[in-house]
This record gives structure tokens, sequence and C-alpha cells, in this order.
């Protein structure tokens, strides 16, 4: 069986994170595969986690990858400043 016709392209966006941790994305359903990627020219750490507490750090340049979850779950907050991660999230299987 093939998927013609259904858009399987992964979607991006860029999120500006600050020192107040704040969700990834809006997105309320639950995605196959998220992919969280610190922009190359941060120049610091930024930390993901839940709402309750945001503790796995990602340095420029290091990405994380998570399946089955909600993207609006997923939060962040930067060390200091505002840095930048690339949010990769594909909504349908391929």
């Amino acid at each position: 069986m093939t998927n013609a016709g259904i858009n399987t392209a992964p979607e991006t966006k860029q999120v500006s994170v600050t020192t107040t941790a704040a969700p990834i994305s809006d997105a309320d359903e639950i995605v196959p595969l998220l992919s969280v990627l610190a922009d190359p020219n941060n120049t610091d750490v930024v930390y993901i986690g839940s709402v309750g507490g945001q503790s796995f750090p990602l340095w420029a340049a290091n990405s994380v990858l998570m399946l089955a979850v909600r993207p609006k779950d997923i939060w962040a907050r930067a060390n200091s400043g505002t840095q930048m991660l690339d949010v990769i999230y594909l909504r349908r299987a391929i």
C-alpha cells in the first residue's frame, strides 16, 4: 500500500528560547517523530524537558530525537540570553 496523495514531509520551525521556560510548540497532537536541534550559532546551553523541569542539556549543534510525543508538552529554557532551536516533526507515519 502506498501513501499516494498524503504529505509525509517533515515540518520545521525555528523557536526562540529565553531564560523563561516555555513550550517549543503549540501542536497538541501526538507526532510519531520529533527532532530538536540546538542552533550551531547558539552561545549557551538550552535545557529541554517538561513543564515540571527542564534538565536535558542541548549544546550548540546537538540534537535529540523523540518518538510519539506531544510537542506542546516539551518545554525549553535557555541558560542565558536568547538561543534558537530548530524543531523538526513528522506528523504522519511514512
